[in-house]
């Protein structure tokens, strides 16, 4: 039988029905030419690797209790993407292992506490420590950007890579829309999807993003 974590301070959190992103095509009115920049098929071979039908949400930063239950640190914004119906990936040895949810509560916007199936006692969840984890991209709400003009001057983000940067163009080459970024006077190049773009805030003017590992380095 289930045992149920009790915390006075944690809420569980509600189960939502998604919505399926609806394709769309960017309006040609800012269709300009652009030279293609010599690491940016290198950057979409990367994007394409590490986002290959799973989007990264957090990592396990430590075990919860004495039944097995994890702490999860989650990009803000990410908790309500999970669906308790389905797997969370764990990332371990290069292999995203799929972990049915037993039980899941949230403590703030950024933390996760996870009963995963098969992870029974805190020894083998200490074994887990540090390692990323995943959700199904078809499990994921779109980010619906049609007019990439409109975020032009927004602040980009990425809190777990401690990334801010501004966006200050962008273009499209091979059917591929890229966001170019300003980071400390660099031009950054970001690929538009769900798997990289995780949440626009149009009121504060803010893009979230969940950059893919090695990213940043090949825009050097």
């Amino acid at each position: 039988m289930l045992k149920i974590l009790r915390s006075r301070k944690l809420k569980p959190l509600k189960s939502r029905k998604l919505k399926p992103l609806k394709s769309r095509k960017l309006k040609p009115e800012r269709n300009q030419k652009r030279s293609p920049e010599k690491n940016l098929n290198k950057i979409l071979s990367v994007f394409q690797m590490v986002g290959a039908g799973h989007l990264q949400i957090g990592i396990i930063s430590k075990p919860h209790g004495i039944s097995g239950a994890l702490n999860l640190q989650v990009t803000p914004g990410m908790a309500e993407r999970i669906m308790e119906d389905s797997p969370l990936f764990i990332e371990i040895d290069g292999q995203r292992i799929p972990f049915y949810i037993e039980e899941i509560l949230l403590a703030d916007n950024d933390h996760l506490i996870v009963k995963l199936e098969f992870i029974d006692a805190i020894e083998s969840a200490g074994n887990y420590t540090g390692c990323k984890i995943y959700i199904e991209s078809e499990d994921t709400v779109g980010v619906q950007v049609t007019d990439l003009e409109k975020l032009l001057g927004y602040t980009a983000v990425d809190e777990t890579k401690n990334f801010r940067a501004t966006v200050k163009d962008f273009f499209e080459q091979n059917q591929n829309r890229i966001l170019v970024l300003d980071f400390d006077g660099k031009e950054i190049m970001v690929p538009v999807a769900d798997e990289v773009l995780t949440l626009v805030d149009h009121t504060r003017k803010i893009i979230q993003l969940n950059l893919p590992e090695g990213l940043i380095a090949l825009n050097e």
